[in-house]
């Protein structure tokens, strides 16, 4: 490994990211899956407002979040998160963890990263996809995306998201390496 790195804080958050979804997608620890979602998504919401984007609904400042609900949403939120970093308020307790806000972070921080660069990412764009055939209602499509969805839900390979993704990762970077080279 080398030994010295430039990095940007963009960088940073996409390897995170990245990580992440190989991880989720691997269906190996959750807690360091979450944990990598969550740091790339804090980087990029931060850079998002820096550049005058709207929170978004994982942050606490989200404009379209009623006040009365505010507080208790980012707790709950950032509970798992702040578990899994920090020991010197709590260190006796024990933490019942629901993975399912690992699927929100990264869908929350893929949807970020390809704003902010304004660029597709392979692993972003197979984690948005897999959302999508997992939650059908999720995206409004139009007539030929919803096909193309219902031909990936019914395919066999498609029904668990370690054969996804062994399935779908390569073809997902073909198509990115042809749209690069075009």
């Amino acid at each position: 490994m080398e030994e010295e790195i430039e990095v940007t804080k963009l960088d940073a958050a996409r390897r995170q990211l990245e990580t992440a979804v190989r991880l989720y997608f691997a269906d190996a620890d959750a807690v360091s899956t979450h944990t990598l979602s969550c740091a790339a998504h804090e980087i990029l919401e931060t850079l998002h407002i820096k550049q005058g984007g709207v929170p978004t609904t994982m942050h606490k400042l989200n404009p379209r979040l009623r006040d009365d609900v505010r507080n208790e949403f980012h707790t709950l939120i950032t509970e798992a998160r702040n578990f899994f970093k920090h020991a010197k308020s709590d260190p006796d307790i024990t933490l019942h963890f629901n993975t399912r806000w690992t699927d929100s972070y990264l869908l929350d921080a893929c949807q970020l990263y390809q704003r902010l660069t304004g660029k597709k990412n392979s692993m972003c764009n197979l984690f948005l996809r897999w959302m999508g055939i997992q939650h059908p209602r999720l995206y409004i499509l139009n007539e030929e995306e919803e096909q193309a969805y219902e031909a990936i839900r019914r395919d066999p390979l498609a029904q668990n998201k370690v054969s996804y993704f062994e399935t779908y990762y390569p073809v997902e970077q073909e198509s990115n390496r042809r749209l690069r080279t075009r």
